[in-house]
């Protein structure tokens, strides 16, 4: 049952953390781009382990 709900997960979850991080003009240096960073890694290891 967990293994189904990585892809939902996936695109309501984690995709709109995905599209800031990809935001065209983003400052890779900044804070805000490291806490997004740091917000991906944990939901990506919540995904991780739904698998």
């Amino acid at each position: 049952m967990l293994i189904g709900s990585v892809v939902p997960f996936t695109l309501i979850v984690i995709r709109p953390t995905n599209a800031q991080l990809l935001m065209q003009g983003r400052d890779l240096t900044s804070a805000a781009t490291r806490t997004l960073l740091e917000k991906w890694v944990r939901l990506h290891a919540v995904r991780s382990v739904a698998c």
